[in-house]
């Protein structure tokens, strides 16, 4: 593409992320581990585990199973299985203590990875953690990421 052609909407939000951030997620949608981390959004800072979205869609289909919304819960079963093909058979089958192969993560689509997910997610703002009680699941757009730190942000 040269100069004069105009940048898609996709070209620029695949220009607006951070390539280092991209790979990390696009490994932990692959390989299934995780690691805390701490993000810098536009309404402040956010902080958790980075999950695979195969994890991600579980959790929210636990949470609302637990609510009673035994429908909407397989449909968010659907997309994890769907959308994040590596753990087919579920997380609970999947080992969490091995570790992907080179070859494994080799011919990785980085632009295909937009979003990033957190497990435990707390929001800091004034030095105060919200919730405070407990964390949440949250996804968020990679190109809204201003940048990041490895590691939780805890309230003392």
């Amino acid at each position: 593409m040269d100069d004069s052609e105009p940048v898609g909407e996709a070209d620029e939000d695949l220009l607006e992320r951070d390539w280092l951030l991209t790979v990390l997620v696009d490994s932990v949608n692959r390989a299934g581990f995780s690691f805390g981390i701490t993000l810098t959004i536009s309404g402040g800072l956010v902080s958790g585990w980075v999950v695979s979205g195969n994890e991600y869609f579980h959790g929210i289909a636990n949470v609302l199973e637990e609510a009673g919304g035994e429908a909407f819960a397989q449909v968010m079963r659907q997309v994890a299985v769907q959308r994040y093909p590596m753990f087919q058979a579920g997380m609970e089958e999947a080992d969490p203590t091995s570790e992907a192969e080179p070859e494994e993560l080799e011919g990785s689509d980085y632009q295909s990875v937009g979003y990033i997910h957190l497990r435990d997610a707390r929001f800091f703002y004034g030095g105060n953690a919200i919730p405070g009680n407990q964390g949440v699941w949250w996804r968020g757009k990679l190109s809204a990421v201003v940048g990041f730190t490895y590691g939780l942000l805890a309230q003392d």
